[in-house]
C-alpha cells in the first residue's frame, strides 16, 4: 500500500470495522454502476487503486450472495471517488441507482406495499445485506426518520447515504412524490449512530 492511500484506507475501515461481513451484491452493485456509466477501463482503474489501499477487489470474482469483509464497502466507494473524482451529485446519483439496481432489494421490495411495511422490515432489510451494524426507522406525517447504527459514516459518503434511502422510498411511494433527505447527521452518545430523516410531498 502506498503513503498516500494510508488515510484513506484508515477512513474506509471504520465504516464497518475490521470485522463483519457484507453480501456481495453490494459490491457487484458498484462494479455495475461504474460499468454501465464509465466503461470497463474505468472499472479496472478502480481495482487497481483497491489493490494499491492494500484491499484489491477483483469485481468480476464475486458471487452477489456469498459473504466478504465488510471493510471493503468503504474501500470500493472510496476508490471509486478517487478514480472518478465523484463530486457530491455524482456519489447522490450512484446512491440512487444502487438499490434499483441491486437482486436483493429488488425481490424484497416487491413485497413492500406501504412505507409502513417498509419500516417495520428495515432491521431485517439490513440484516440481509450486512452483518454488523443495524437499521431502524419510524413513520411520522410525510417523513420517516432512519437511525444508522454501529457503523462509521465519513460526512464526504452523505450524498451517497442520502441517493440510497431516498431511492428506496422512492421505490415504495413513487417518483413523482418529491422525495428528499432533510437531515442527516451524528447523533451524540457513546456509539456511532446517525439519524436521517427523509420528507416528501408538496411543501416538505
Amino acid at each position: 500500500m502506498t503513503s498516500n492511500y494510508a488515510s484513506e484506507l484508515e477512513a474506509a475501515t471504520k465504516i464497518f470495522g475490521k470485522n463483519g461481513k457484507l453480501r456481495g451484491v453490494v459490491l457487484r452493485t458498484d462494479a455495475d454502476y461504474v460499468r454501465k456509466h464509465y466503461g470497463e477501463q474505468a472499472l479496472a482503474c478502480v481495482e487497481i487503486v483497491t489493490t494499491e489501499m492494500g484491499a484489491p477487489i477483483a469485481y468480476d470474482s464475486i458471487k452477489a450472495m456469498a459473504w466478504y469483509p465488510a471493510s471493503l464497502r468503504g474501500i470500493s466507494l472510496l476508490a471509486i471517488m478517487r478514480v472518478l473524482d465523484f463530486q457530491d451529485e455524482d456519489l447522490r446519483q450512484m446512491g440512487w441507482a444502487a438499490p434499483r439496481n441491486s437482486i436483493i432489494t429488488k425481490l424484497m421490495m416487491r413485497y413492500f406495499t406501504s412505507l409502513r411495511m417498509l419500516v417495520d422490515r428495515l432491521p431485517a432489510y439490513w440484516r440481509r445485506n450486512y452483518e454488523v451494524g443495524s437499521l431502524s426507522g419510524k413513520l411520522s406525517d410525510h417523513s420517516a426518520q432512519l437511525l444508522l447504527e454501529g457503523l462509521e459514516i465519513p460526512p464526504k459518503m452523505f450524498p451517497y447515504i442520502e441517493g440510497y434511502f431516498t431511492s428506496v422510498v422512492s421505490m415504495v411511494i413513487g417518483n413523482d412524490s418529491e422525495i428528499r433527505m432533510t437531515n442527516i447527521e451524528r447523533v451524540v452518545g457513546d456509539g456511532a449512530c446517525y439519524k436521517l430523516v427523509i420528507s416528501w410531498g408538496k411543501g416538505s
